[in-house]
C-alpha cells in the first residue's frame, strides 16, 4: 500500500510543475509603446500652427497660450467620444506636473462641454471646437493632440487614448525639439 505522505508530496510537486509550466507559457504583458499611434493624421510636423482667433470658456486667447516660448499641448476631444472620457480626470494633474500649456479643444454642444467641465472640475483652458477650426487644424479623429514647441511649431502629434500616450507625446515633442536644435 502506498503511503499517504508520499502521495501528497507527489501531488504537491505535480501542482508546482503545472504552475511553473503555466507561468512560462503565459502571454507577456504588452510592452510600453515608444511611438504614438495615428501620426499620419493632422497637420504636418515642423509646420507652424495656423493662426487662430478663438477664446476659451474662461476668456483666455489661444494666441496668448501658444508660441510664447513655453511648449503647448493641444488636446482634441469630443463630448460623444468614449475614449476621451478617460482623459478628462487626468488633465488638471497633468497640467500641474508638466511645464507645458495644456489646452483642451472639445467638439460638441456648449451645454455638453460645460457639463464635462463641471463633472471633472477641469481648470485648464477649454476651447469650443467648431467645424472651421477642425478643418484648419486638420483634426479628423478623437482623442488627438499636437505638441507645439515654444515657437508654435508642431513637434509631435498622435492619438491620445490614455495617460501613457499623453506622456509619450511630451517625450516625442521634447526629443524632436532637441533634434531640430542640434541640426541647426
Amino acid at each position: 500500500m502506498i503511503n499517504a505522505e508520499l502521495v501528497s508530496h507527489i501531488t504537491l510537486w505535480i501542482v508546482v510543475l503545472l504552475l511553473v509550466v503555466g507561468y512560462m507559457h503565459m502571454p507577456q504583458p504588452w510592452k510600453r509603446k515608444n511611438r504614438l499611434d495615428l501620426q499620419n493624421f493632422g497637420l504636418p510636423l515642423q509646420q507652424k500652427l495656423p493662426m487662430l482667433d478663438i477664446q476659451s470658456f474662461n476668456g483666455d486667447s489661444i494666441r496668448d497660450k501658444t508660441g510664447t516660448g513655453k511648449p503647448s499641448v493641444l488636446l482634441f476631444t469630443s463630448v460623444g467620444c468614449q475614449a476621451c472620457n478617460g482623459l478628462y480626470p487626468l488633465l488638471n494633474a497633468y497640467a500641474d506636473r508638466k511645464d507645458v500649456n495644456l489646452l483642451l479643444f472639445v467638439e460638441g454642444s456648449i451645454t455638453a462641454i460645460e457639463h464635462k467641465i463641471r463633472e471633472h472640475d477641469i481648470r485648464i483652458p477649454i476651447f469650443h471646437l467648431e467645424d472651421d477650426t477642425l478643418d484648419r487644424l486638420n483634426v479628423t479623429i478623437f482623442p488627438f493632440a499636437y505638441y507645439l514647441s515654444g515657437a508654435g511649431i508642431i513637434s509631435a502629434k498622435g492619438g491620445i487614448p490614455d495617460a501613457d500616450a499623453l506622456e509619450l507625446l511630451l517625450i516625442e515633442g521634447l526629443h524632436a525639439e532637441t533634434q531640430w536644435l542640434s541640426a541647426g
